[in-house]
């Protein structure tokens, strides 16, 4: 999922050149997330774990 986003539109992936925000990949079986800021930051994950009890 995160090379379809780092990819632009024009070349077959989903992010618009200058124009994309933010991007966030859930993972519910794993509970993670992926958060992008293209131009302000490279893909980070953020473990949900924590927050649930399993």
């Amino acid at each position: 999922m995160k090379a379809v986003l780092d990819t632009t539109i024009p070349d077959g992936g989903a992010t618009q050149p200058e124009e994309t925000i933010y991007q966030i990949i859930a993972v519910p079986k794993e509970l993670t997330l992926w958060m992008k800021a293209p131009g302000n930051f490279d893909w980070q994950r953020a473990d949900l774990r924590g927050l649930f009890d399993q």
